[in-house]
C-alpha cells in the first residue's frame, strides 16, 4: 500500500542554533518551531532531548506524545527534574517551549528536540508520517558571583 500524494510530508523544525548563558536558580527557556502543511489533522509528539559531553546520545528529558499524553524521560526521573520542568504548546499549536525551573550547573548542556508528525490512516490507525531534529541550545549555567577569579587560584 502506497502512500497517496496528500500525504507527502511538510513537516519542518526550526534548526537554529543558539547559546545560552545564565546564573543558578534562574530558568532555561526552551524553543521547538515546528511548521507543517501535510495536513490539517497533523499531530506532533515532541521529544525533549539534554546531550552531555560524557554521553555518546541524547538522553531523553520528557515527551509528548501524538494523542497529548505526557511522559517523563529517564534522564528527568534520575536528574530530578520532574518538579523543575514546564512544558507548553501555543494555542496555534507551532511552537512547542519546555522550560527547567531553578537552573543548576549540572543542567549544563545541549538541548535539542525531536518532533514527529502523526496522522490517522482511512482504517482510524495512527501512523507515523515523518520526523525531523531541531538545532540547538547549547546551555550554560555558572554559580552566581565572581567565578572567573576560581580559575585563577593557585594551589
Amino acid at each position: 500500500m502506497g502512500l497517496s500524494a496528500d500525504t507527502v510530508t511538510k513537516l519542518q523544525v526550526s534548526k537554529s542554533k543558539r547559546s545560552v548563558t545564565l546564573v543558578e536558580n534562574r530558568a532555561i527557556p526552551l524553543n521547538c518551531s515546528v511548521k507543517s502543511q501535510t495536513s490539517p489533522d497533523s499531530h506532533f509528539a515532541v521529544l525533549w532531548y539534554v546531550h552531555k559531553p560524557a554521553d555518546t546520545d541524547g538522553r531523553l528529558i520528557l515527551k509528548t506524545t501524538h494523542n497529548s499524553v505526557f511522559e517523563y524521560g529517564t534522564y528527568a526521573e534520575e536528574e530530578g527534574l520532574k518538579g523543575r520542568l514546564q512544558f507548553e504548546r501555543s494555542l496555534s499549536g507551532g511552537l512547542f517551549s519546555l522550560t527547567v525551573q531553578r537552573a543548576q550547573v549540572s543542567d549544563t548542556g545541549s538541548y535539542y528536540c525531536h518532533v514527529e508528525e502523526w496522522l490517522l490512516n482511512p482504517n482510524h490507525a495512527w501512523y507515523k508520517l515523518a520526523e525531523e531534529v531541531s538545532g540547538r541550545t547549547e546551555v550554560t549555567v555558572k554559580l552566581p558571583g565572581n567565578v572567573s577569579s576560581v580559575g585563577n587560584m593557585q594551589i
